[in-house]
């Protein structure tokens, strides 16, 4: 059977060790016969086959689930059957965006602004566009989101679900050390704490669509 699939992530002893890569294991879940790539999956896949031991199999790619919807979410999906244990992604450490072995979110962040910074000569360039390049990944989470946006959703969850301060995910609150000026933080660097919040596994990104946000 052939189709969408979700996937789980796996992670290796990279904390401890800084060598070993990141094993995602995929597993299937619905049929469907997926479309073509998109351009902003494509770059990331094929950056990763270049990487030293990394790995994205043939089988498997990221497509709209309706693609007849430009706004349709996005899935992962099968075109052949997977074999039980297939290997199907590695991300070495190589593709990773970390604290450079310090632990600390805000150091992330900092790696993040300083390959942004250099363009396209950054080895991180594809993911770094994906997240940045695209105008349509910035805002989701609502500590981004207007005023009026804010007071709807604290209406919606209510006193019973967090969270219940939106404002809590402030870079010059808890990075302090990251902005130019901890008064004036930019709007890039406000995103670049936010991508690492949303998408980060302790002080460590993985690229892209190839892990799933929090």
């Amino acid at each position: 059977m052939t189709g969408m699939v979700s996937y789980t992530t796996m992670k290796s002893s990279y904390l401890v060790s800084l060598v070993q890569p990141i094993l995602l294991v995929v597993v299937l879940v619905c049929s469907s016969s997926p479309p073509s790539a998109t351009a902003w999956e494509d770059p990331q896949v094929e950056w990763l086959r270049s990487k030293p031991n990394g790995y994205f199999s043939d089988k498997i790619s990221f497509q709209q689930l309706d693609p007849n919807d430009a706004s349709s979410s996005y899935g992962m999906f099968a075109s052949e059957d997977i074999k039980k244990d297939e290997r199907l992604i590695v991300v070495p450490q190589a593709a990773l965006v970390t604290s450079r072995g310090s632990d600390l979110n805000c150091d992330t962040v900092t790696m993040l602004l300083e390959e942004l910074e250099k363009g396209e000569d950054s080895d991180y360039y594809p993911y770094i566009n994906y997240m940045f390049g695209d105008e349509t990944a910035r805002g989701k989470m609502p500590v981004a989101w207007s005023e009026l946006g804010q007071l709807l959703l604290s209406e919606i969850i209510g006193d019973s679900l967090q969270p219940r301060k939106f404002k809590n995910h402030q870079c010059a609150k808890f990075c302090g050390d990251v902005p130019e000026d901890v008064k004036n933080v930019s709007q890039l660097e406000q995103d670049a704490y936010l991508f690492m919040i949303s998408r980060s596994w302790d002080d460590v990104m993985i690229p892209g669509k190839i892990y799933s946000q929090k």
